[in-house]
């Protein structure tokens, strides 16, 4: 005789009252699946925002995501196929794990393999935000992570900061520190050049390294992202050693080489008036750097406290000091 107790549902697991209150909750504004045609739609990543971490209960889920994905990236037949698969691939977070969406939401598309839908009309210019708002998710962010003393160095910082701007203000003092571009951009290419993939070793040892709460680029990828996909499938590192090869070969469309060299241009108030402008790389861009880096076995001058380690200001102070 067949049992007539209930189904248990797992605790992640949205009822059907759940489902109809979020689709209530939902924006009126028209959604559409994301398409990435120019390098101004890929620029609307920022206005999305992603999650720095995917949630625990579909950790394993995300790392077969991104399995696939790059998979999709090595195996396409065509130079369109491959620029599509990559754009793809960069705008997972942005998709997959959006920032301002509830943890139940992010599990129940997952559980059903469909990624979020976008607002059709997203914002291009980066939203203005008042210091002490920027300040507070700094520190959040920080005291989450456990790094105290990061935070503490945040709010340091922020007091000897100069006066807060308006965008209007950054915007045009960014122009004035950076030169007119070139009217014809130097061609850069080494499809000629044979380089090898990438080791596993390089790579882990690049992820080990790379810094765990640095600032996030225009798609929203970061260390936590990749690292817990490859702890759920160690496979993925050999793909991305293959994937890091071409990026740095330039074996994809001007498109695609251009959303992967695109970087967010962050200004920071100075006490003088001026602002310092800080540039945010794409996290694939800055991996693959250093593995090239690490692979060429480049090494910086025993003189300088800048590069390769940490609390270079104060050592510099200890050592004239001893002089």
């Amino acid at each position: 005789v067949p049992s007539k107790a209930p189904t248990q549902r797992r605790a992640f697991e949205p009822t059907d009252a759940q489902r109809t209150a979020d689709a209530a909750a939902a924006p009126t504004e028209q959604l559409v699946t994301l398409q990435i045609r120019s390098l101004e739609d890929f620029c609307k990543l920022r206005a999305l925002q992603a999650r720095s971490a995917p949630p625990r209960e579909v950790r394993c889920q995300w790392a077969t995501l991104v399995k696939g994905q790059i998979a999709r990236v090595l195996g396409a037949d065509t130079d369109e196929r491959r620029e599509q698969e990559l754009l793809t691939l960069l705008a997972m977070p942005s998709v997959w794990l959006p920032k301002n969406v509830s943890t139940r939401r992010i599990i129940d598309h997952f559980q059903r393999g469909q990624p979020f839908l976008v607002p059709r009309n997203v914002a291009t210019s980066a939203s203005e935000k008042s210091k002490a708002k920027r300040l507070a998710e700094m520190v959040q962010r920080k005291a989450k992570d456990f790094d105290i003393k990061g935070a503490i160095n945040t709010l340091r910082t922020e007091a000897e900061s100069g006066p807060d701007m308006n965008l209007g203000e950054k915007l045009e003092k960014l122009k004035q520190k950076f030169p007119t571009a070139l009217k014809q951009p130097l061609a850069y290419s080494i499809h000629d050049v044979n380089l090898p993939p990438f080791s596993a070793h390089v790579v882990r040892q690049v992820l080990k390294k790379a810094k765990r709460n640095s600032a996030t680029a225009i798609d929203g990828w970061n260390k936590k992202l990749i690292t817990d996909a490859t702890l759920a499938e160690d496979s993925i590192v050999d793909s991305l050693c293959v994937l890091m090869t071409q990026i740095l070969r330039g074996q994809f469309n001007p498109l695609a080489m251009q959303c992967l060299r695109a970087a967010r241009v962050v200004a920071i108030p100075k006490p003088n008036g001026s602002v310092r402008p800080v540039c945010v790389s794409n996290f694939f861009i800055k991996i693959t750097g250093a593995a090239a880096v690490v692979k060429g076995g480049i090494t910086c001058s025993d003189a300088q406290y800048a590069l390769g380690g940490r609390g270079g200001g104060p050592t510099v102070v200890h050592k004239l000091r001893e002089w």
